[in-house]
């Protein structure tokens, strides 16, 4: 709602239904650029007293404007005998307040207080103590301002609105330059377009192409492009690059390459640069021993720990093999069989081993052969 004089069917007191001077001295105001812009509306509180509740707006006070902070106005005492009319105004600076009527038996409007602008009238009954929404009748002249109202300001400047509602200027572009958006509570500057007509040209006579499609304006800062055909870029930072590079060659790969995952001899670097056996057991975190780097043909080790072979030929050995024990206990190898030999006593001096069958043998006393008989059988 705006300005208002209710009819006599619609007002609850009949005072509110007349037409007073200043009506006239609102309306007159708001021609001359004195009125509200937005906001501003005037109504009773929710537990009616003796404040009415002004909301936020803008306000124009002989062509200046001014922002009103919505707050609660305060209302004098009633008079006791006889009913009065109150202003609810708005200075240029967007200050609120309440100049009060006179009280009478037929009460009229008081004067508009200078630089004011009226927002709503509050008709007090005599012996009133709390204020209803049918004692206030709206006066707000709704005031769009024209262009001639405007300021003035820089040739090429815009006008917009910051984040706070406030109205704002974009300042002057450079020749060519694209109004361009900052997003929600930034206000658009002037920036230089990312491709200009003469810049299609080029690409166009280069290209032997006839005509240059651009799907969107793109700036020199975090541009976004699609399967674009980069062709041979002088130079290329690739730390956040993904996907898989399947045609892509190394050149020389520079000291302190951050590299992840495996290299493989596929698809990845097939020959290493020159490392000592120091070098990869540096690289190294799970490894055993010291020394030079082993590979299966001829390696020669240094004291190794070989723990339990799972075969092994020593024909080559050397050395004496102190705690070696052997596989078969009590027993001589020929070249057939294993030949056991009896250990039920220790042999003693002169002993011969001595074969008892097959593949025993026991250690046995010889009989000495002291003398020698010869036979002859004629």
């Amino acid at each position: 709602m705006a300005f208002k004089i209710p009819n006599l069917a619609q007002a609850t007191y009949v005072d509110l239904a007349e037409p007073d001077s200043i009506d006239i001295d609102i309306l007159v105001a708001a021609y001359n650029s004195t009125g509200v812009i937005s906001g501003c509306a005037v109504t009773a509180q929710a537990s009616p007293n003796m404040t009415v509740a002004v909301a936020s707006g803008t306000v124009i006070v002989g062509g200046t404007r001014g922002t009103v902070t919505g707050a609660n106005v305060t209302i004098t005492t009633a008079d006791g005998a006889n009913p009065r009319i109150d202003l609810i105004v708005s200075n240029g600076s967007g200050t609120l307040s309440a100049t009060a009527g006179t009280a009478a038996v037929e009460p009229v409007m008081p004067a508009i207080p200078s630089t004011s602008v009226v927002l709503a009238i509050v008709y007090m009954p005599a012996a009133d103590t709390t204020i209803s929404g049918s004692q206030i009748i709206d006066k707000r002249v709704i005031n769009p301002i024209s262009v001639s109202q405007l300021a003035n300001g820089t040739d090429g400047e815009l006008i917009t609105w910051d984040a706070s509602g406030v109205p704002a200027t974009v300042a002057v572009g450079t020749s060519t330059h694209v109004l361009t958006s900052n997003g929600v509570g930034v206000a658009p500057t002037f920036q230089a377009a990312a491709v200009s007509y003469s810049d299609a040209q080029a690409i166009s006579a280069v290209e032997g192409e006839s005509t240059l499609v651009l799907s969107g304006v793109m700036t020199a800062t975090s541009p976004v492009l699609t399967t674009p055909n980069l062709g041979t870029p002088s130079a290329g930072v690739m730390t956040n690059a993904t996907g898989t590079a399947a045609s892509l060659t190394a050149g020389n790969v520079t000291t302190n390459a951050n590299l992840t995952g495996h290299v493989t001899s596929v698809g990845n670097a097939a020959v290493l640069g020159s490392f000592t056996s120091a070098q990869l057991a540096t690289a190294l975190t799970n490894e055993t021993g010291s020394g030079a780097a082993v590979f299966g043909t001829s390696p020669t080790l240094v004291t190794p720990a070989l723990g339990t072979p799972a075969s092994g030929v020593m024909t080559n050995a050397t050395g004496t093999a102190t705690g070696l024990t052997s596989g078969i206990t009590n027993a001589l190898k020929s070249a057939t069989t294993t030949v056991s030999v009896s250990a039920a006593s220790a042999p003693t001096s002169g002993q011969v081993l001595t074969a008892t069958a097959g593949t025993t043998a026991t250690w046995q006393t010889t009989v000495p052969v002291t003398q020698a008989y010869a036979f002859f059988i004629s």
